[in-house]
C-alpha cells in the first residue's frame, strides 16, 4: 500500500508541474494534497530541464511534522545532460501527525529567492 501511494504521489506531482519557463512572470501552483501516515516517507517530484541550475527548493522552515530527507534525479528521455527532460524527486518523512503546507520555489541554489520566482504549494496531512 505504501509503495503504491508513493508511486501515485510521484505520478500526480510530475503530471501537475510541467517544465517551467523561468522567463515568465511569477506563478503559484497548488499541488494535490498528500495524506500519509506518521512515520512514512513520501516523494514530491517535478519535471525540470537538466543542466540549467534551476530546480525546486523547499522553503525554510519546513512544517514541524515533516523532515526533508534528500533529492534524486531521473532522466525522462533518451538522453541526459544539459537541456534534457529530468525528473527531480524530493523525499520527505512525516515524523508525527499534523497538517501544514510546504512551499517550493523554482530557482538556482546560489541565487536569493525573489517574489518573481515560480512557487508550488503542497498541503501535507500526516495521520496516526
Amino acid at each position: 500500500m505504501a509503495r503504491s501511494l508513493a508511486i501515485l504521489i510521484l505520478g500526480l506531482a510530475a503530471a501537475v508541474l510541467p517544465v517551467h519557463n523561468v522567463a515568465t512572470a511569477a506563478s503559484v501552483q497548488r499541488l494535490p494534497e498528500v495524506r500519509v501516515k506518521a512515520g512514512a516517507r513520501f516523494p514530491v517530484s517535478f519535471a525540470i530541464t537538466g543542466g540549467t541550475g534551476y530546480k525546486w527548493w523547499p522553503e525554510q522552515p519546513l512544517p514541524q511534522h515533516v523532515t526533508y530527507i534528500g533529492i534524486d534525479y531521473q532522466s525522462m528521455g533518451p538522453t541526459s545532460g544539459p537541456g534534457s527532460k529530468t525528473l527531480q524527486i524530493l523525499s520527505f518523512l512525516a515524523v508525527r501527525p499534523g497538517e501544514d503546507e510546504i512551499v517550493f520555489v523554482f530557482k538556482r541554489g546560489w541565487e536569493k529567492t525573489t517574489d518573481n520566482d515560480p512557487k508550488a504549494i503542497l498541503k501535507v496531512v500526516a495521520i496516526e
